[in-house]
């Protein structure tokens, strides 16, 4: 997992590592829209770099801030969902403090990358070598969803504490 938070200094990285990736996860903060408007950017970036089969999800975060107080939204619910519709994107809204759908989000996201990697492994049957049928087998085999635990669901909240510390 890397995470550039949109950060114009690791752009000349992230086109090399979008190569390698099976998915990818475009958030935005729902409480500034520039953030949202940004993500057509990262998007093309994506799209011109990764492998055409990549999983995008589109994650709108920072709905606990508007819980609380719902005029502090600069992004509807149903913007963020129309943009992912018009560009084929999975799309959900979260909240990273208070853990709001991440775990959904990354199974999620995750079972997309394993249903594309079978159906590609069905789809070039024909075409591959020994060696890599022997590998189609094996993630035929594989568990369907991989499942991720919340630091919440197995650490103590002084752990928590602990680790959650910024730069």
């Amino acid at each position: 997992i890397w995470d550039t938070a949109g950060q114009e200094r690791y752009r000349s990285i992230t086109s090399a590592h979008y190569r390698r990736s099976a998915g990818a996860i475009l958030v935005y903060d729902i409480t500034k829209r520039k953030t949202f408007l940004s993500i057509s950017k990262w998007l093309e970036e994506i799209r011109q770099n990764a492998d055409k089969d990549i999983v995008i999800m589109l994650v709108g975060n920072k709905v606990d801030i508007t819980e609380k107080d719902e005029s502090k939204r600069k992004v509807t619910y149903e913007q963020g969902a129309s943009f992912a519709r018009e560009n084929n994107l999975f799309f959900a809204e979260a909240s990273a403090v208070s853990k709001l759908n991440v775990k959904h989000i990354f199974e999620n996201l995750l079972q997309e990358i394993y249903n594309n990697r079978l159906k590609n492994n069905n789809r070039s049957f024909s075409t591959r070598s020994s060696a890599t049928y022997d590998s189609a087998i094996q993630l035929t085999k594989a568990r369907s969803i991989i499942k991720l635990n919340d630091i919440k669901d197995n650490e103590s909240e002084d752990d928590n504490k602990n680790k959650m510390k910024c730069c």
